[in-house]
């Protein structure tokens, strides 16, 4: 059966599906721009996780004992549930979770209820498209095969071995066709390892070293102080002119990574590669992301009420609303104040939906459990591979899918929801090219408080954002610290180490890191001692106001005690 994964990297892997008695088997398909075809290794055990688990539906009865039974009796229990509170205010939460098409439903399904509240930005990838719109009106890729056109392929913060490893697979038979790839960041990554100059950026300051570069190369005439932010950006003048060379008079291209927009200037990061792919007339070769919906018929949902993201834990914790219904989303340890999460969790009617229990179904009042991406008939475009096709695929295994407890609900409700046909979705028209609008566009740097270090919290190949395979995640659990800081604060490898702040503290083993351009680093949704690291990060809007900025997080450092075993 012809398939393809919908999981929430860019790579949209397609695959056949077979199932031969208790064994399963996926082969990849075809890949037009690759030379070995393959299919990512997460693939089988995202297949494990969300069908043969031990997960099942639940209720809590009257005493707050769980119920554990089929997902129908949940619904009907769920069903008269919301009936009885349907004026009630009601958060709705909804993460990408396998990100096709029909999760879209769940929306329309909320906005029937008259007192719903949505959830307005997402810690998701909304900065970086809003930088999108501002500067092109659109947001859109360039097909990937423009790759072959250029000389120079410019990686900022794009650890696509990591996130996309399609991506960067192509990139290494670019690589070896004598292409020049320079990776920029704050962290030496395991796509740093493939490029041909590497610029140890401090965090934030990408928008800084487009500027230089533009002041460099004369195309723009801001009076700006050139050492000044050479310093605060953590390089030197011979950085800006190798980087010069290589642009100049040379297609290049610029991959901008998605965890650039979680600065607080991440509009304004983006939008200053934005204006270094046109000025330097590299339009065609700039790329982002697209929405995987981009070729696909809307919804035309009326989200009644907006709550901004960054002020949604303020909410929670002011009791503004009755019930929490998440879908496909894990706020106990993804969201920032994870703390605080867990706290409002624990008080307010919860109703989680999702393919396994999580750290958020453990306060939940309703559980439904789905069958994710495999059960469900859906269409997706690539967010990264423009040039890929809309796809369609059909549900592999026979369990309630999302689109069938949308539907069962709708019922209950006396909501009239229409599912479309997926083939009636597909709109094939091209999206014109980009024009820039040439805004006068700001600087704006990344603070930088005095006396305490860096936080950031990266991908990790074990995982996609909340979902996470939990035999890979025990992997590199660690709290790595840079060799400065370890220098400064007398820690070595093995020793139990505490991050502090205002928000929290969490404490794990360290391990002392070359790769890390003084900064502490732990990797996203990582439980050290029972907290996430997003226990340590405030809830703070982003330049664009809807998005979060998870890595303008600031810690103080204590030693526990040394040579803890690791």
């Amino acid at each position: 059966m012809k398939y393809f994964c919908s999981k929430d990297c860019p790579d949209l892997c397609g695959f056949e599906f077979i199932k031969n008695n208790n064994q399963v088997i996926f082969k990849s398909e075809n890949i037009s721009y690759l030379k070995n075809n393959f299919l990512c290794s997460k693939l089988k055990k995202f297949y494990i996780r969300e069908i043969e688990n031990n997960s099942e539906s639940y209720f809590n009865d009257i005493n707050g004992n769980k119920e554990i039974c089929n997902t129908e009796s949940v619904i009907n229990k769920l069903g008269l549930f919301l009936n009885s509170n349907i004026e009630k205010k009601i958060l709705y939460l909804r993460g990408s979770g396998s990100i096709a098409y029909n999760m879209g439903y769940w929306d329309l399904l909320m906005s029937y209820f008259n007192n719903v509240y949505f959830i307005e930005g997402s810690p998701c990838d909304e900065t970086g498209i809003s930088a999108h719109i501002e500067d092109f009106g659109m947001y859109y890729n360039p097909v990937i095969s423009n790759l072959e056109e250029v000389e120079v392929i410019f990686l900022f913060g794009k650890n696509a071995k990591v996130t996309s490893p399609h991506l960067y697979a192509y990139l290494k038979k670019l690589k070896n066709r004598r292409k020049k790839i320079v990776y920029i960041d704050p962290v030496f990554t395991d796509s740093a390892s493939l490029s041909d100059y590497y610029v140890a950026i401090n965090p934030g300051c990408d928008n800084i070293l487009c500027a230089l570069l533009l002041k460099k190369m004369k195309l723009i005439d801001e009076n700006i102080d050139e050492n000044g932010l050479l310093k605060l950006a953590g390089i030197n003048r011979a950085v800006i002119d190798a980087l010069t060379s290589m642009i100049k008079f040379k297609k290049t291209a610029f991959i901008t990574g998605y965890g650039l927009q979680r600065y607080k200037n991440g509009k304004n990061i983006v939008q200053w590669i934005n204006k270094l792919a046109y000025l330097t007339d590299n339009l065609e070769y700039l790329y982002y992301g697209r929405s995987s919906k981009s070729n696909l018929k809307n919804l035309n949902i009326d989200k009644k009420n907006l709550i901004n993201v960054a002020k949604v834990v303020g909410l929670l914790k002011e009791n503004y609303f009755d019930i929490l219904f998440v879908v496909a989303a894990n706020p106990a340890i993804t969201y920032p104040d994870s703390s605080e999460w867990q706290r409002c969790l624990k008080k307010i009617k919860l109703i989680v939906v999702d393919t396994i229990e999580t750290e958020t179904t453990k306060y939940a009042d309703y559980f439904i459990k789905v069958g994710g991406m495999f059960c469900q008939e859906d269409i997706q475009s690539s967010y990264f591979f423009h040039s890929l096709k809309t796809r369609k695929k059909r549900a592999i295994n026979r369990f309630p899918s999302d689109i069938d407890i949308v539907k069962d609900l709708s019922n209950k409700l006396n909501f009239n929801i229409n599912i479309e046909d997926i083939n009636e979705l597909i709109n094939n028209e091209e999206p014109e090219k980009r024009k820039y609008k040439g805004k006068e566009l700001p600087l704006i740097f990344p603070s930088k408080p005095d006396k305490v270090y860096q936080l950031l919290t990266n991908s990790h190949y074990a995982y996609l954002n909340s979902q996470y395979l939990k035999e890979d995640f025990e992997k590199d659990n660690f709290i790595y610290v840079a060799n400065q800081i370890a220098e400064l604060e007398n820690i070595k490898d093995g020793d139990n180490i505490s991050l502090y702040n205002k928000c929290g503290n969490i404490s794990g083993p360290c391990k002392v890191s070359k790769k890390l351009n003084n900064v502490i680093l732990i990797h996203k949704n990582r439980l050290l001692n029972g907290k996430s690291p997003n226990t340590l990060i405030e809830s703070m809007a982003t330049d664009a106001y809807n998005g979060l900025a998870y890595y303008d997080t600031y810690v103080s450092i204590s030693k526990l005690n040394s040579n803890l075993t690791t």
